[in-house]
């Protein structure tokens, strides 16, 4: 029941926009595969890529380290992306030590 309720949260706003003109978006990174990005990632970049579009004045920051699975960063894989879709590189951010969504750090 309440991953059931979860879930409808999560559905009920995928169609939501972001507001105009942002200083920043942020896409986390997901999985890279040698070919491109996984679908949900496509998913996330493209949204951005819509977003980056109508809003020339925002910068993306892409995160997302590199997996053992992985061929390159998830940052790196997510640049390439918005870079073929015409994103140009001033306008990426790329943040490629991350692992995970929630990082414990030890000082």
């Amino acid at each position: 029941m309440a991953f059931g309720t979860v879930e409808g949260c999560i559905i009920s706003r995928m169609d939501e926009h972001a507001n105009p003109n942002l200083d920043y978006v942020v896409v986390l990174g997901a999985q890279v595969r040698k070919s491109s990005p996984s679908k949900v990632l496509r998913y996330r970049l493209d949204t951005a890529i819509d977003h980056l579009n109508e809003n020339p004045g925002t910068i993306c920051i892409v995160s997302g380290g590199k997996g053992p699975n992985e061929p390159v960063a998830e940052a790196q894989g997510m640049t390439n992306y918005l870079e073929s879709y015409g994103i140009k590189k001033n306008r990426i951010i790329k943040e490629m030590k991350s692992k995970t969504t929630q990082e414990k750090h030890l000082e």
